[in-house]
């Protein structure tokens, strides 16, 4: 039984609960998803309680195949039945923003399967297995000089490992890492000065930054001096997840 099988269940289930309660045509699509991906009736009993004891928070998938086929899932499962309650809106909306996708996305999906069931083929969910294996992960060094939001740091790029260090610190080895970041600060001479001395130490590795809106004129600065990329706070989820996968196709 795979983790990603168990993640997916547990999500449209605490979707279904959204307005408070669970109507019988949510629990049958349940019931059809847990019966084609082989989840008994004791394992989805213990999920539920699972969900519930965590206050139904949602539960973060990796597996690109798998946010897909979830995402069509719990399409279907805010109108399947026959109601659009607000609160079931929201909690879709909320879950389809983590698992990457703009609300433009999530609109087509929902129009998608208004009326329609999506196919209950669940082979890749089946079939996915977790090896418990991180040394393809992409790695992500975070220089920790200047305060930046870790939590939503780490919810953006949720599918890789990231180090932290001071700048003082860089000594560590440079080519295990699939990017740097470093939150700039406000004084741009700090800012050309830290990018400078991490472009040195990284040479093979692309050097991005984090920015507010407000740091606009420093975006530009640091771009035209050798910056790689910059990401523009607040981070969406997957939003440094998407980057990074770009930057290893272009390796290939």
């Amino acid at each position: 039984m795979s983790s990603y099988q168990k993640s997916v269940y547990m999500n449209l289930f605490i979707l279904a609960l959204a307005d408070g309660k669970l109507d019988p045509r949510e629990m049958h699509f349940l019931a059809r998803f847990a019966s084609e991906a082989g989840i008994s009736d004791a394992m989805q009993q213990e999920w539920q309680q699972e969900a519930k004891d965590k206050q139904l928070q949602f539960v973060p998938i990796e597996s690109d195949e798998i946010i897909s086929q979830s995402l069509a899932l719990l399409a279907r499962m805010v109108r399947v039945d026959d109601e659009f309650d607000p609160r079931e809106q929201d909690a879709y909306l909320s879950m389809g923003k983590a698992l990457g996708y703009s609300e433009e996305e999530l609109g087509t999906a929902l129009r998608k399967y208004w009326n329609t069931d999506p196919q209950f083929d669940l082979s890749t969910v089946i079939q996915q297995t977790d090896d418990g294996s991180t040394e393809s992960a992409p790695v992500i060094l975070v220089i920790q000089d200047y305060q930046t939001d870790l939590e939503k740091l780490e919810l953006s790029a949720n599918r890789c490992k990231i180090d932290y260090c001071r700048l003082s610190e860089t000594s560590l080895q440079s080519d295990k890492y699939t990017m740097v970041l470093f939150q700039i600060p406000e004084d741009p001479k700090d800012s050309l000065a830290m990018l400078n001395l991490l472009k040195q130490h990284f040479v093979k590795t692309p050097v991005g930054f984090l920015a507010h809106r407000a740091q606009a004129a420093q975006i530009g600065y640091l771009l035209e001096n050798g910056a790689n990329k910059c990401f523009v706070k607040p981070l969406f989820p997957n939003e440094l997840n998407k980057a990074l996968k770009k930057v290893i196709s272009a390796r290939k």
